[in-house]
């Protein structure tokens, strides 16, 4: 039997969907909202960041620390589950920092959102997707207010932020798929000042197990 082409997997999802009706099982089997997640912390001298390649309980090659269930979902090297395959639709993106950013930090962090690319690659091909940071993010602009009374000549934030962005054309990742999340600063390393700074990528989308 000839492998399906993605746009042919695409519409086999989109064919299932569309049956589900009331039930739960369709053509392929369980279906349900899933996601696959991992994550980094900015670390000052890391060139570049691979993402879904350090499961649960392996040490991160960046920070040393076993990854948990909070850093990542994916248990050894393939990352959808056996006898399954995935339609991924969108991607999150997390930030987040448990440390005080003064106004010269949060600069820096604007850089790197402005300068982080983010490469999608599966199956070991060329790059599926390529975005920067401050895209996935949803990151338009900054407008910062000086004004002529300072108030607070040193403040600082607890960096919190979330965005999701839908994929103009899904991808569908068979049984068992390896792929790779590679975050690359193209300008510049970021800022020691940064470091500890996490960000956590998720591909979110519909599981199917296979009937």
């Amino acid at each position: 039997m000839p492998r399906l082409t993605q746009a042919q997997e695409r519409q086999q999802f989109m064919a299932a969907l569309a049956n589900l009706g009331t039930g739960t099982y369709s053509a392929y089997g369980d279906m349900f909202d899933w996601s696959m997640y991992d994550s980094f912390y900015l670390t000052n001298g890391t060139p570049e960041y691979r993402l879904f390649s350090v499961g649960i309980g392996e040490a991160d090659p960046v920070t040393g620390n076993n990854k948990t269930l909070a850093d990542t979902n994916m248990r050894g090297r393939t990352v959808t589950p056996k006898g399954s395959k995935m339609l991924v639709q969108y991607i999150k993106t997390f930030i987040s920092s448990d440390i005080l950013l003064d106004d010269a930090t949060m600069q820096l962090m604007i850089a790197v959102l402005r300068n982080m690319v983010v490469n999608l690659s599966i199956f070991g091909k060329d790059t599926y997707g390529q975005w920067g940071l401050d895209e996935l993010m949803n990151y338009y602009f900054a407008a910062l207010n000086q004004p002529a009374v300072t108030v607070n000549t040193n403040p600082a934030t607890q960096l919190r932020g979330a965005a999701v962005y839908p994929l103009k054309v899904p991808i569908v990742l068979a049984s068992q798929t390896t792929f790779d999340i590679i975050v690359t600063p193209s300008g510049g390393q970021p800022d020691e000042a940064l470091d500890d700074v996490k960000i956590k990528i998720s591909l979110c989308g519909v599981l199917a197990r296979l009937s």
